[in-house]
């Protein structure tokens, strides 16, 4: 509940204040786009479950305790073989949204996208820029989750 009550009042604070996404970035709004993608990353504690144990930002491989066993995080750099590199915007904002990954496979339900939902357009364009554009490549798996079902 205190993640959708976060995710709503940044929604509502930032509301209109970026440029449409068809539109080209100039360096004033890129620099924009990059500072508010990541104040959207740390208002919703990406890095809690997406850091690396190992201090890479975002390269996930953080397990998470469940009932059912571990669920690793996943690498959500912009890495177009381990991250979300290939990801397009409509993707990352359905699985930000939605929880549902490129694939069109189902997130397990730790990744808190009921909390994300209310996320604007335009906070879901930030942050997909600043994830492919102010997080660096992490190269490698984040690990897999192995679940009894």
């Amino acid at each position: 509940m205190k993640c959708a009550y976060l995710s709503l009042v940044i929604s509502t604070l930032l509301c209109g204040v970026f440029s449409p996404a068809s539109q080209a970035e100039t360096p004033a709004s890129a620099a924009t786009l990059l500072a508010q993608g990541k104040y959207l990353s740390v208002a919703a504690d990406c890095s809690a479950c997406h850091d690396s144990p190992d201090h890479h930002v975002m390269a996930g491989g953080n397990s998470i305790n469940s009932p059912l066993g571990q669920i690793v995080a996943s690498n959500i750099t912009p890495s177009k073989h381990y991250g979300i590199g290939n990801y397009t915007e409509q993707q990352f904002a359905d699985a930000v949204r939605k929880g549902i990954n490129a694939q069109g496979q189902n997130l397990y339900p730790a990744m808190p996208y009921t909390s994300y939902s209310l996320l604007t357009d335009s906070d879901i364009h930030a942050l997909y820029y600043y994830f492919m554009h102010g997080v660096t490549a992490v190269d490698r798996a984040a690990g897999t989750t192995e679940l009894p079902f």
